[in-house]
């Protein structure tokens, strides 16, 4: 709906969309790249163009995977034009709910733990890999998105899920 009504020129409709998918592009983006300006460089760039060239958008049933594709691609020509940051994929870590004072404060020295574990067995897998699970878990994509994503066929993203949790889980079972 949003969609439709950025197609025909409403305002409010970029603004929605910006405020919706910003937080989940800044946190891709530097999944991507760790200058932090360049990614709000390219995100921007990105809804500028949307915006310009509304009337020509084609319609898509899945904004979030339209822009996380758009801003992929504009962050990777940025980075090839300036040809001085790497593309990466940070590791990210999880959060967990909060109860009492002291459940918290147990439950986040319990984060902090598994978190540091979690990300060095991060680094047993390959950058794909890492993206790969990132959108699909972190992101909820369906697979045929992260395929238009990752410009990958099914089976390779399917591929790449199944041996990243494998090697995670052979790590992690390691160091528990």
């Amino acid at each position: 709906m949003l969609w439709e009504q950025l197609k025909s020129g409403q305002r409010k409709a970029l603004e929605s969309i910006y405020n919706i998918y910003y937080d989940s592009l800044v946190y891709y983006g530097k999944g991507l790249c760790p200058d932090i300006e360049l990614v709000e460089d390219a995100i921007h760039d990105v809804f500028v163009k949307i915006w310009t060239r509304r009337e020509n958008l084609s319609q898509t049933d899945n904004v979030k995977a339209y822009l996380l594709v758009s801003v992929r691609h504009k962050i990777l020509k940025l980075l090839k034009k300036n040809s001085k940051i790497e593309p990466n994929v940070e590791d990210k870590s999880f959060s967990t709910e909060e109860a009492s004072v002291e459940d918290h404060i147990i439950e986040e020295e319990f984060r902090i733990e598994m978190s540091g574990k979690l990300k060095n067995a991060f680094n047993v897998l390959s950058q794909r890999q890492r993206q790969a699970i990132y959108l699909r878990y972190q992101e909820s994509m369906e697979y045929e998105d992260i395929c238009r994503l990752m410009e990958i066929n099914y089976q390779s993203v399917r591929n790449l899920i199944s041996s990243g949790i494998k090697k995670l889980a052979v790590d992690l079972k390691k160091k528990l």
